[in-house]
């Protein structure tokens, strides 16, 4: 999944990383994994990922992880899903929300960690432009 949109970093992202900080982005990630290893179980995953991004709404919640899943949620859509073009919008306005479209003029922390979390922000916002250009 993840080398066809380079959304998410093996170092920030693993299992338990994304559990602690993201219940709506592991729930994504499982959602559409499950598209192909159990598909028997994907209407039930998706239907999961909706509730948990409307709460996310529902609590005025903005964060890059909120990006990346709807980034995600719109490169693997179902053909009959039509919500693509109303979820890449919420994803590019709350990315601007973040302020993620600003040029960063201060040198990059020192830690690798901080640095990857810098470069992930930034691809979140550049995948948003990538999926505006090809729907």
């Amino acid at each position: 999944m993840n080398p066809l949109i380079a959304l998410l970093d093996e170092q920030l992202h693993g299992f338990p990383q994304v559990l602690d900080r993201s219940n709506l982005l592991f729930s994504v990630i499982l959602a559409v994994s499950s598209r192909i290893c159990r598909p028997e179980i994907y209407s039930r995953a998706a239907s999961i990922v909706s509730n948990l991004l409307s709460l996310a709404f529902e609590q005025n919640s903005s964060n890059i992880e909120i990006v990346q899943a709807l980034s995600i949620m719109v490169f693997w859509r179902n053909v009959e899903d039509d919500s693509g073009w109303r979820r890449t919008g919420y994803a590019i306005r709350m990315a601007y929300e973040l302020g993620l479209h600003h040029i960063r003029r201060t040198s990059l922390p020192t830690g690798l960690g901080d640095c990857r979390e810098i470069l992930v922000s930034f691809a979140g916002l550049g995948q948003v432009v990538k999926l505006m250009s090809e729907s």
